[in-house]
Protein backbone atom coordinates (compact mmCIF):
# COMPACT_ATOMS: atom_id res chain seq x y z
CA UNK A 1 0.00 0.00 0.00
CA UNK A 2 1.19 3.44 -0.82
CA UNK A 3 2.71 5.85 2.13
CA UNK A 4 0.21 8.99 2.14
CA UNK A 5 2.43 12.20 1.79
CA UNK A 6 2.08 14.85 3.78
CA UNK A 7 1.62 12.91 7.14
CA UNK A 8 2.06 15.88 9.12
CA UNK A 9 -1.84 16.62 8.47
CA UNK A 10 -3.18 13.19 8.97
CA UNK A 11 -0.99 12.64 12.49
CA UNK A 12 -1.32 16.10 13.94
CA UNK A 13 -3.30 15.21 16.92
CA UNK A 14 -1.13 12.14 17.52
CA UNK A 15 2.10 13.81 17.28
CA UNK A 16 0.65 16.85 19.33
CA UNK A 17 -0.06 14.10 22.14
CA UNK A 18 3.17 12.45 22.00
CA UNK A 19 4.81 15.57 21.83
CA UNK A 20 2.75 16.68 24.81
CA UNK A 21 4.02 13.55 26.68
CA UNK A 22 7.85 14.32 26.20
CA UNK A 23 6.51 18.16 26.83
CA UNK A 24 9.28 18.27 29.69
CA UNK A 25 12.24 17.10 27.29
CA UNK A 26 11.32 18.13 23.92
CA UNK A 27 13.58 21.08 23.92
CA UNK A 28 16.77 18.64 24.92
CA UNK A 29 15.74 16.49 22.14
CA UNK A 30 15.45 19.25 19.29
CA UNK A 31 18.66 20.26 20.28
CA UNK A 32 19.88 16.49 20.28
CA UNK A 33 18.33 16.70 16.96
CA UNK A 34 20.23 19.81 16.03
CA UNK A 35 23.56 19.12 17.35
CA UNK A 36 24.04 15.33 16.61
CA UNK A 37 20.93 14.81 13.17
CA UNK A 38 20.81 17.83 11.65
CA UNK A 39 23.97 18.29 10.67
CA UNK A 40 24.28 14.96 8.63
CA UNK A 41 21.14 15.76 6.40
CA UNK A 42 22.36 18.27 4.09
CA UNK A 43 21.98 15.20 1.09
CA UNK A 44 18.71 14.58 2.80
CA UNK A 45 17.55 17.66 1.66
CA UNK A 46 18.30 17.26 -1.93
CA UNK A 47 15.74 14.51 -2.70
CA UNK A 48 13.50 14.30 0.32
CA UNK A 49 11.44 17.15 -0.16
CA UNK A 50 7.91 16.99 -1.94
CA UNK A 51 8.32 16.91 -5.81
CA UNK A 52 11.76 16.01 -4.84
CA UNK A 53 13.36 12.40 -6.56
CA UNK A 54 12.42 10.76 -3.44
CA UNK A 55 8.74 11.84 -3.78
CA UNK A 56 7.56 8.64 -4.90
CA UNK A 57 6.16 5.35 -3.13
CA UNK A 58 9.04 3.68 -1.25
CA UNK A 59 10.62 7.54 -0.49
CA UNK A 60 7.57 9.67 0.34
CA UNK A 61 7.48 8.03 3.91
CA UNK A 62 10.40 10.62 4.99
CA UNK A 63 10.02 14.46 3.29
CA UNK A 64 11.39 17.61 4.67
CA UNK A 65 8.91 20.12 4.82
CA UNK A 66 9.72 23.79 3.96
CA UNK A 67 7.10 25.07 6.83
CA UNK A 68 8.56 22.83 9.49
CA UNK A 69 11.46 21.87 10.74
CA UNK A 70 13.32 19.06 10.06
CA UNK A 71 13.11 17.97 13.80
CA UNK A 72 9.53 17.78 13.16
CA UNK A 73 9.53 16.18 9.87
CA UNK A 74 11.78 13.86 11.13
CA UNK A 75 9.40 13.06 14.14
CA UNK A 76 6.10 12.91 11.52
CA UNK A 77 8.08 10.61 9.04
CA UNK A 78 8.86 8.17 12.60
CA UNK A 79 5.29 8.38 12.81
CA UNK A 80 4.45 7.34 9.46
CA UNK A 81 6.95 4.80 8.86
CA UNK A 82 5.30 3.18 11.98
CA UNK A 83 7.60 4.04 15.28
CA UNK A 84 9.50 1.49 17.03
CA UNK A 85 13.19 1.89 16.95
CA UNK A 86 15.36 -0.68 15.28
CA UNK A 87 12.53 -2.18 12.76
CA UNK A 88 11.77 1.60 11.56
CA UNK A 89 12.94 2.57 8.31
CA UNK A 90 14.70 5.78 9.12
CA UNK A 91 17.08 3.58 10.41
CA UNK A 92 16.75 0.01 8.37
CA UNK A 93 16.91 2.30 4.91
CA UNK A 94 20.27 3.95 6.28
CA UNK A 95 22.03 0.78 8.15
CA UNK A 96 20.93 -2.00 5.66
CA UNK A 97 23.15 -1.95 2.85
CA UNK A 98 20.48 -4.55 0.88
CA UNK A 99 18.07 -2.02 0.93
CA UNK A 100 19.93 -0.47 -1.38
CA UNK A 101 19.17 3.13 -0.21
CA UNK A 102 20.18 5.31 -2.99
CA UNK A 103 20.98 8.23 -1.05
CA UNK A 104 24.26 8.82 1.01
CA UNK A 105 26.41 5.52 2.19
CA UNK A 106 24.63 3.43 4.82
CA UNK A 107 24.99 4.14 8.67
CA UNK A 108 27.17 1.03 9.61
CA UNK A 109 25.25 -0.17 12.93
CA UNK A 110 28.04 0.91 15.00
CA UNK A 111 28.67 4.23 13.77
CA UNK A 112 28.14 7.32 15.76
CA UNK A 113 25.25 8.37 12.84
CA UNK A 114 23.27 4.95 13.48
CA UNK A 115 23.56 5.08 17.26
CA UNK A 116 22.64 9.24 17.36
CA UNK A 117 19.35 8.07 15.53
CA UNK A 118 18.80 5.09 17.50
CA UNK A 119 18.90 7.29 20.33
CA UNK A 120 16.12 10.25 19.55
CA UNK A 121 14.16 7.39 18.04
CA UNK A 122 14.06 5.48 21.82
CA UNK A 123 13.37 9.17 23.27
CA UNK A 124 10.03 9.19 20.74
CA UNK A 125 9.18 5.63 21.58
CA UNK A 126 10.18 4.71 25.35
CA UNK A 127 10.56 8.02 27.21
CA UNK A 128 11.53 6.26 30.54
CA UNK A 129 14.19 4.69 28.80
CA UNK A 130 15.35 7.90 26.85
CA UNK A 131 19.10 9.08 27.41
CA UNK A 132 20.67 11.83 25.60
CA UNK A 133 24.02 11.53 26.61
CA UNK A 134 25.76 10.85 22.95
CA UNK A 135 27.49 7.92 22.13
CA UNK A 136 30.70 6.82 24.29
CA UNK A 137 34.05 7.42 22.81
CA UNK A 138 34.63 4.86 19.82
CA UNK A 139 37.45 5.61 17.76
CA UNK A 140 41.55 6.13 18.53
CA UNK A 141 42.51 7.99 15.88
CA UNK A 142 46.22 8.83 15.14
CA UNK A 143 48.22 10.46 12.75
CA UNK A 144 51.60 9.91 11.43
CA UNK A 145 54.02 11.06 8.09
CA UNK A 146 56.76 9.46 6.83
CA UNK A 147 58.93 10.41 3.96
CA UNK A 148 58.87 8.97 0.66
CA UNK A 149 62.86 9.87 0.34
CA UNK A 150 61.44 13.35 2.11
CA UNK A 151 64.17 15.35 0.41
CA UNK A 152 63.55 17.93 -2.41
CA UNK A 153 64.59 16.37 -5.47
CA UNK A 154 64.68 18.64 -8.23
CA UNK A 155 62.30 21.21 -6.77
CA UNK A 156 59.60 17.80 -5.82
CA UNK A 157 59.49 16.40 -1.77
CA UNK A 158 57.15 12.91 -1.82
CA UNK A 159 55.90 12.40 1.76
CA UNK A 160 53.09 9.82 2.89
CA UNK A 161 50.10 10.78 5.80
CA UNK A 162 49.31 7.75 7.41
CA UNK A 163 45.87 7.62 9.13
CA UNK A 164 44.93 4.97 11.84
CA UNK A 165 41.86 3.88 13.79
CA UNK A 166 42.89 1.79 16.69
CA UNK A 167 39.38 1.44 17.50
CA UNK A 168 37.18 -0.34 19.32
CA UNK A 169 34.41 0.96 16.42
CA UNK A 170 34.70 2.37 13.01
CA UNK A 171 35.41 6.28 12.92
CA UNK A 172 33.32 7.87 10.37
CA UNK A 173 33.36 11.74 8.60
CA UNK A 174 37.31 12.22 9.17
CA UNK A 175 38.80 15.63 8.12
CA UNK A 176 42.65 15.65 7.99
CA UNK A 177 44.17 18.76 8.40
CA UNK A 178 47.46 19.45 6.88
CA UNK A 179 49.66 22.69 6.95
CA UNK A 180 52.18 23.27 4.39
CA UNK A 181 55.97 25.40 4.43
CA UNK A 182 55.55 28.92 3.03
CA UNK A 183 58.28 27.68 0.60
CA UNK A 184 56.17 24.76 -0.77
CA UNK A 185 53.47 24.47 -2.68
CA UNK A 186 50.77 21.16 -3.49
CA UNK A 187 51.57 19.17 -6.60
CA UNK A 188 49.49 15.76 -6.22
CA UNK A 189 47.34 14.01 -3.92
CA UNK A 190 47.05 9.89 -4.16
CA UNK A 191 45.42 8.21 -4.48
CA UNK A 192 42.84 10.28 -6.66
CA UNK A 193 40.18 8.74 -5.10
CA UNK A 194 40.89 11.08 -1.52
CA UNK A 195 38.60 13.98 -1.92
CA UNK A 196 40.48 17.22 -0.45
CA UNK A 197 39.92 21.03 -0.52
CA UNK A 198 43.02 23.36 -0.80
CA UNK A 199 43.15 26.93 0.40
CA UNK A 200 46.93 28.84 0.68
CA UNK A 201 48.98 26.10 2.42
CA UNK A 202 46.06 24.61 4.27
CA UNK A 203 45.06 21.42 2.93
CA UNK A 204 42.28 19.30 4.53
CA UNK A 205 41.50 15.89 3.18
CA UNK A 206 38.10 14.01 3.82
CA UNK A 207 37.76 9.86 4.11
CA UNK A 208 34.40 9.05 4.83
CA UNK A 209 35.50 6.13 7.49
CA UNK A 210 38.01 4.27 8.74
CA UNK A 211 37.15 1.07 10.02
CA UNK A 212 38.90 0.08 13.33
CA UNK A 213 42.15 -1.91 12.88
CA UNK A 214 42.81 0.21 9.67
CA UNK A 215 45.02 2.96 8.29
CA UNK A 216 44.82 5.10 5.16
CA UNK A 217 48.23 6.46 3.52
CA UNK A 218 47.65 9.39 1.52
CA UNK A 219 50.76 10.36 -0.84
CA UNK A 220 51.58 13.75 -1.25
CA UNK A 221 53.32 15.44 -3.98
CA UNK A 222 54.92 18.96 -3.11
CA UNK A 223 57.06 21.89 -5.11
CA UNK A 224 59.89 24.03 -3.92
CA UNK A 225 62.54 26.14 -5.29
CA UNK A 226 65.28 23.62 -7.15
CA UNK A 227 67.80 25.68 -4.90
CA UNK A 228 65.64 25.03 -1.26
CA UNK A 229 67.98 22.82 0.74
CA UNK A 230 66.22 23.67 4.06
CA UNK A 231 64.66 21.28 5.68
CA UNK A 232 60.77 22.08 6.68
CA UNK A 233 58.30 21.89 9.23
CA UNK A 234 54.78 19.99 7.82
CA UNK A 235 52.20 19.52 10.08
CA UNK A 236 49.18 17.08 10.24
CA UNK A 237 46.09 16.51 12.44
CA UNK A 238 43.16 14.26 12.01
CA UNK A 239 39.17 14.59 13.47
CA UNK A 240 36.48 12.97 13.13
CA UNK A 241 32.51 13.20 14.12
CA UNK A 242 32.86 9.71 15.86
CA UNK A 243 34.29 10.28 19.47
CA UNK A 244 37.99 9.92 20.06
CA UNK A 245 39.36 10.00 23.64
CA UNK A 246 42.89 10.03 23.09
CA UNK A 247 43.77 13.03 21.10
CA UNK A 248 47.81 12.62 21.87
CA UNK A 249 47.73 11.06 18.91
CA UNK A 250 46.07 12.87 16.92
CA UNK A 251 48.48 15.55 15.46
CA UNK A 252 51.74 15.10 14.07
CA UNK A 253 54.61 16.97 12.80
CA UNK A 254 57.56 15.95 10.91
CA UNK A 255 60.68 17.78 8.75
CA UNK A 256 60.91 17.20 5.02
CA UNK A 257 62.93 18.90 2.14
CA UNK A 258 67.22 19.61 2.19
CA UNK A 259 69.11 16.84 0.74
CA UNK A 260 70.21 18.40 -1.97
CA UNK A 261 73.71 17.62 -2.94
CA UNK A 262 76.19 19.18 -4.97
CA UNK A 263 79.12 17.24 -6.72
CA UNK A 264 82.70 18.70 -4.96
CA UNK A 265 86.27 18.06 -6.64
CA UNK A 266 89.45 18.41 -5.07
CA UNK A 267 91.57 20.11 -7.67
CA UNK A 268 95.17 21.06 -7.02
CA UNK A 269 98.15 22.70 -10.05
CA UNK A 270 101.95 22.34 -9.63
CA UNK A 271 104.32 23.64 -12.54
CA UNK A 272 107.80 21.60 -13.28
CA UNK A 273 110.40 22.48 -15.56
CA UNK A 274 111.21 19.97 -18.49
CA UNK A 275 114.47 21.70 -17.70
CA UNK A 276 112.94 25.22 -16.90
CA UNK A 277 116.21 26.95 -18.53
CA UNK A 278 116.81 29.89 -20.92
CA UNK A 279 118.44 27.72 -24.13
CA UNK A 280 119.13 29.76 -27.03
CA UNK A 281 115.93 31.93 -26.35
CA UNK A 282 113.77 29.18 -25.08
CA UNK A 283 111.92 28.56 -21.85
CA UNK A 284 110.18 25.01 -21.40
CA UNK A 285 108.22 23.57 -18.51
CA UNK A 286 104.93 21.68 -17.88
CA UNK A 287 101.86 22.85 -15.85
CA UNK A 288 100.16 19.59 -14.07
CA UNK A 289 96.17 19.64 -12.52
CA UNK A 290 95.20 16.91 -10.33
CA UNK A 291 91.30 15.97 -9.08
CA UNK A 292 91.53 13.74 -5.83
CA UNK A 293 87.87 13.84 -6.15
CA UNK A 294 85.87 13.15 -4.82
CA UNK A 295 83.75 13.32 -7.64
CA UNK A 296 84.40 14.49 -11.41
CA UNK A 297 85.13 18.20 -11.85
CA UNK A 298 83.84 19.71 -14.62
CA UNK A 299 84.39 23.19 -16.82
CA UNK A 300 88.21 23.25 -15.14
CA UNK A 301 89.85 26.67 -16.02
CA UNK A 302 93.54 26.74 -15.63
CA UNK A 303 94.94 30.55 -15.50
CA UNK A 304 98.56 30.91 -16.01
CA UNK A 305 100.65 34.17 -15.90
CA UNK A 306 103.58 34.74 -17.88
CA UNK A 307 106.35 37.01 -16.63
CA UNK A 308 107.07 40.60 -18.55
CA UNK A 309 109.93 39.68 -20.49
CA UNK A 310 108.62 36.25 -21.85
CA UNK A 311 105.94 35.39 -24.47
CA UNK A 312 104.13 32.08 -25.29
CA UNK A 313 105.28 29.98 -28.38
CA UNK A 314 103.42 26.54 -28.02
CA UNK A 315 101.65 24.49 -26.29
CA UNK A 316 101.19 20.35 -26.08
CA UNK A 317 99.11 18.34 -26.27
CA UNK A 318 97.49 21.12 -29.49
CA UNK A 319 93.39 19.08 -28.16
CA UNK A 320 94.06 21.65 -25.04
CA UNK A 321 91.78 24.82 -25.79
CA UNK A 322 93.13 28.18 -24.68
CA UNK A 323 92.81 31.91 -24.69
CA UNK A 324 95.78 34.18 -24.59
CA UNK A 325 95.29 37.98 -23.65
CA UNK A 326 98.60 39.38 -23.20
CA UNK A 327 100.95 37.36 -21.21
CA UNK A 328 97.70 35.82 -18.92
CA UNK A 329 97.12 32.48 -20.73
CA UNK A 330 93.66 31.12 -19.85
CA UNK A 331 93.38 26.87 -20.97
CA UNK A 332 90.03 25.24 -20.43
CA UNK A 333 89.16 21.30 -19.77
CA UNK A 334 85.78 20.10 -20.22
CA UNK A 335 86.15 17.58 -17.22
CA UNK A 336 89.16 15.76 -15.01
CA UNK A 337 87.30 12.56 -13.59
CA UNK A 338 88.60 11.84 -9.67
CA UNK A 339 91.68 10.43 -9.00
CA UNK A 340 93.46 11.63 -12.29
CA UNK A 341 95.58 13.91 -13.68
CA UNK A 342 96.03 16.30 -16.83
CA UNK A 343 99.88 17.92 -18.04
CA UNK A 344 100.16 20.58 -20.29
CA UNK A 345 103.34 21.49 -22.29
CA UNK A 346 104.49 25.25 -22.42
CA UNK A 347 107.21 26.97 -24.61
CA UNK A 348 108.26 29.96 -24.04
CA UNK A 349 110.71 32.56 -25.95
CA UNK A 350 112.75 35.29 -24.16
CA UNK A 351 115.92 37.26 -25.14
CA UNK A 352 118.85 35.17 -25.69
CA UNK A 353 120.73 37.21 -22.91
CA UNK A 354 117.91 36.81 -20.39
CA UNK A 355 119.51 35.28 -17.46
CA UNK A 356 117.18 36.46 -14.70
CA UNK A 357 115.05 33.83 -13.03
CA UNK A 358 111.58 34.24 -13.00
CA UNK A 359 108.07 33.72 -11.22
CA UNK A 360 105.76 31.64 -13.16
CA UNK A 361 102.23 31.47 -12.05
CA UNK A 362 98.98 29.08 -12.61
CA UNK A 363 95.83 28.56 -10.99
CA UNK A 364 93.06 26.39 -11.13
CA UNK A 365 88.82 26.84 -10.84
CA UNK A 366 85.84 24.39 -11.88
CA UNK A 367 82.49 25.02 -12.39
CA UNK A 368 82.12 22.01 -9.61
CA UNK A 369 82.57 22.85 -6.20
CA UNK A 370 85.68 22.41 -4.81
CA UNK A 371 86.42 22.68 -0.57
CA UNK A 372 90.05 22.84 -0.92
CA UNK A 373 91.28 25.93 -2.14
CA UNK A 374 94.87 25.63 -0.70
CA UNK A 375 96.29 23.65 -3.66
CA UNK A 376 94.29 25.65 -6.09
CA UNK A 377 97.56 28.02 -6.84
CA UNK A 378 101.46 27.80 -8.03
CA UNK A 379 104.17 29.54 -8.34
CA UNK A 380 107.65 28.20 -9.74
CA UNK A 381 110.78 30.16 -10.86
CA UNK A 382 112.13 28.92 -14.52
CA UNK A 383 114.77 31.32 -16.72
CA UNK A 384 118.15 31.66 -16.26
CA UNK A 385 121.34 29.82 -18.00
CA UNK A 386 123.17 26.42 -16.64
CA UNK A 387 125.91 26.96 -19.75
CA UNK A 388 127.40 30.35 -18.05
CA UNK A 389 127.79 28.57 -15.00
CA UNK A 390 129.80 25.88 -16.40
CA UNK A 391 131.95 27.94 -18.65
CA UNK A 392 132.96 30.21 -15.53
CA UNK A 393 133.28 26.74 -13.49
CA UNK A 394 136.03 25.33 -16.58
CA UNK A 395 137.58 28.62 -16.85
CA UNK A 396 138.46 28.85 -13.24
CA UNK A 397 139.66 24.99 -13.59
CA UNK A 398 141.78 25.67 -16.53
CA UNK A 399 143.32 28.60 -14.78
CA UNK A 400 144.30 26.74 -11.65
CA UNK A 401 145.48 23.79 -13.57
CA UNK A 402 147.91 26.64 -15.63
CA UNK A 403 148.89 28.73 -12.54
CA UNK A 404 149.72 24.72 -11.00
CA UNK A 405 151.75 23.92 -13.73
CA UNK A 406 153.93 27.11 -14.40
CA UNK A 407 154.56 26.81 -10.71
CA UNK A 408 155.85 23.36 -10.72
CA UNK A 409 158.03 24.47 -14.07
CA UNK A 410 160.02 27.03 -12.16
CA UNK A 411 160.84 24.83 -9.22
CA UNK A 412 162.02 22.70 -11.36
CA UNK A 413 164.33 24.88 -13.49
CA UNK A 414 165.45 26.58 -10.39
CA UNK A 415 166.37 23.90 -8.55
CA UNK A 416 170.63 23.37 -8.03
CA UNK A 417 171.91 19.71 -8.60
Amino acid sequence: MKIIKYPIYIFSISANLTMTALAADSADLESFFNTNIKPQMQLCGVCHVPNGLADVEGGDGFLLYPDRSHYESFYDAWVVLGKGVTNNRLLTMNSDPALNHTGLQNWPTTSANYKNAKTLLTCWDQPTACTLAPPPDSADLSVSMTGNTGQNNGGVIRYSITVANAGPTTAHSLEITHQLPTQVTLNAVAPSSIAYTSTGGEITLYLDSLATGTSQVINMTVNTATTNNSTMNFTTSVSAITGDANLANNTSTAKFGGGITTNSADLSVSMTGNNGKNQNGVISYSITVANAGPNSANSLEITHQLPAQVTLTAVAPSSIAYTSDGGEIIFYLDSLATGTSRSINITTNTATNNKTKMDFTASVSAATEDKNLANNSSTARFGGSVGWFFIVFLGLLFLARTFKKEAAEAFYITRVY
